[in-house]
């Protein structure tokens, strides 16, 4: 009986190790299974990122799409309106009706013309300008035919663009199929994805049933045989285990040295960065206390030039205001001189009544010498100088037109001089009053060249248009010439010269000006250098930060708290390692 009791004691203990043996591995093999789980879970993420990534270009492949098709919309707008347009400007461009119509009435003209040159041979000066006018209408009609072949070409390139418009509505289409594609694709992977979930929901119920099977087995498995058994199995899996927890410790303070030399250097660095920075810092603020007393008392004599400087200012705005005094005497002289070149308007307007009335007896003269003509030609009589009453009457016409000319000429440069008298006085200039013969010799200088430049004589004002263009002529100058005086004396410098002592001083507050800039430049720079040590100092807090987080994450691997310290978490790694060496011990015994 005591061999019998001494046995089931024995039984007893060893029933007591085995099961706290298999709740040591019921425990690593719940982290084991942790650490599986986490490394699913990052295939996971990875993959949904990789999907969202995929969604992401398709979208950015649509926007391109519908981009393109925005674009060529918008071409095909352009280019419709475009069309349009022409269209309209060629179905109503006037200029080949006109030049029809001219070229109609200059045929006509031209063809009564040569029928009365045999009978009047004065005419051909008149047929020569009816054939100067034909050769300008022929040259408007080839401007006319360039712009005809100029659109021809742009139709040509309107043939190309719309070459292009295919173009681009079949990289549409190309891209449009892209699309197609790539939404089949996502189909595939989400119908994937859906089956991936089934199966995963089929091995979560199949591992509760594995479960189940597994807890009646061990009820069932009270045997000793079948206990050896899998404690032989558990032996070698949990050797196993403990050589991956050791080679796992090993590289866990592997990666602790590494960290704790990098924090150190790193710590070191910092702090020798930092002391540099104080003292560089106080040599700063130093330079710049003295630079501020230099520069307040750059600024007391600043302030006293300034006042100074008022004082000028006060007396320019007195002469600024004698200026203008001078500006309203000036205008007052350009309103005279409006009156006289009214005056002067109306004298050409009178002349050239004048010469109307002329214009009209000679034609009432023509007529009357060709209807006597024709009564000695219908009487019989010979007369071998048809035109000598009318030889005296030409050499007074022309006469009577290069007086009135002259006069009109006359008026012209007088005005001419008054302007440039005045513009001399505001300038400053010498005034030098032209005198009469002077003024003659202009006058008769452009009449020479008029008569070089038109050898038959022509009227001075034919219709009231050219009236009003030379009115327009003389007027026009006058209110540019007072606008240009009125600007000048605005913009002029003031004609008195400052002392050499007021322009020494600007020379030095241009320098102190200079010098202040510098000093700006440089505190600026001093200020760039900071900000980078800033930065430089949020890197290394960064750096730090990441380790603690590396610190954190062994932390929570081992069972700790993240807020625990440094010497805690090693203290722990020491432990675990240690029960680990006690279990490979109880293995071997």
């Amino acid at each position: 009986m005591i061999i019998f009791m001494e046995k089931d004691s024995e039984k007893m203990k060893r029933e007591k190790k085995e099961k706290s043996e298999k709740k040591n591995t019921k425990k690593e093999k719940g982290k084991v299974k942790s650490l599986k789980d986490l490394q699913k879970k990052k295939k996971k993420k990875r993959k949904m990122v990789e999907k969202e990534s995929i969604v992401e270009k398709i979208v950015v492949v649509e926007k391109e799409i519908l981009e393109n098709y925005y674009a060529i919309d918008q071409l095909d707008k352009r280019i419709t309106s475009y069309i349009r347009e022409r269209m309209s400007a060629i179905n109503s461009d006037e200029d080949d009706i006109k030049l029809k119509k001219a070229q109609t009435k200059l045929i006509k003209s031209y063809r009564a013309l040569k029928y009365e040159q045999d009978h009047n041979p004065k005419l051909e000066q008149q047929l020569k300008e009816v054939h100067i006018q034909t050769q300008e209408i022929k040259q408007k009609a080839d401007i006319v035919n360039a712009k005809d072949e100029d659109y021809h070409k742009h139709t040509y390139k309107l043939g190309k663009v719309d070459s292009k418009i295919c173009r681009l509505q079949d990289t549409f289409i190309a891209l449009y199929t892209k699309k197609l594609n790539l939404q089949g694709k996502i189909n595939t992977l989400l119908e994937q994805e859906n089956s991936l979930n089934e199966e995963i929901n089929k091995i979560k119920a199949d591992s509760k049933t594995i479960q189940q099977t597994m807890e009646h087995k061990e009820t069932e498995l009270e045997d000793k045989n079948n206990v050896i058994n899998q404690l032989k199995n558990q032996e070698e899996e949990i050797r196993g285990d403990i050589r991956q927890l050791q080679r796992e410790i090993d590289e866990f303070q592997e990666e602790q040295k590494q960290i704790q030399k990098e924090f150190n250097e790193e710590l070191n660095q910092i702090r020798t960065a930092l002391e540099n920075e104080r003292k560089n810092n106080n040599k700063l603020i130093e330079q710049l206390q003295t630079e501020k007393v230099s520069i307040e008392e750059e600024t007391t004599v600043m302030q006293q030039e300034f006042q100074k400087n008022e004082k000028v200012i006060e007396e320019k705005k007195i002469f600024i205001e004698q200026m203008k005094k001078k500006i309203d005497e000036l205008k007052n002289e350009d309103k005279q001189i409006t009156k006289e070149v009214e005056k002067a308007e109306k004298d050409v307007k009178i002349a050239l009544n004048k010469r109307k009335a002329i214009n009209d007896r000679f034609n009432e003269q023509n007529h009357d010498i060709e209807m006597r003509r024709k009564e000695l030609e219908f009487t019989g009589i010979n007369n071998d100088n048809p035109n000598k009453d009318l030889i005296g009457f030409d050499d007074n016409f022309q006469h009577h037109i290069q007086k009135t000319q002259k006069d009109v000429l006359y008026d012209r440069q007088k005005t001419a001089n008054k302007f440039e008298v005045l513009l001399n006085r505001v300038e400053g200039k010498e005034v030098t009053e032209i005198n009469e013969e002077e003024v003659q010799k202009r006058v008769e200088e452009e009449l020479k060249q008029i008569n070089s430049d038109n050898k038959v004589l022509t009227p001075i004002i034919s219709s009231p248009n050219e009236s009003e263009e030379e009115e327009e002529e003389v007027i026009n100058p006058k209110v540019q010439a007072l606008q240009e005086i009125e600007e000048i004396i605005k913009t002029s410098p003031i004609l008195e010269r400052e002392p050499e002592e007021k322009i020494k001083m600007k020379e030095q507050i241009q320098l102190l000006q200079r010098e202040n800039e510098l000093k700006q430049h440089q505190l600026q720079k001093e200020e760039e250098c900071l900000i980078k040590e800033e930065e430089n100092n949020q890197k290394l807090k960064m750096s730090v930060e990441e380790i603690n987080e590396r610190i954190s994450k062994i932390a929570d691997i081992v069972g700790l708290s993240s807020t625990s310290s440094f010497d805690v978490i090693v203290d722990k790694i020491v432990e675990m390692k240690k029960e680990c060496d006690c279990l490979e011990n109880k293995i071997k015994d």
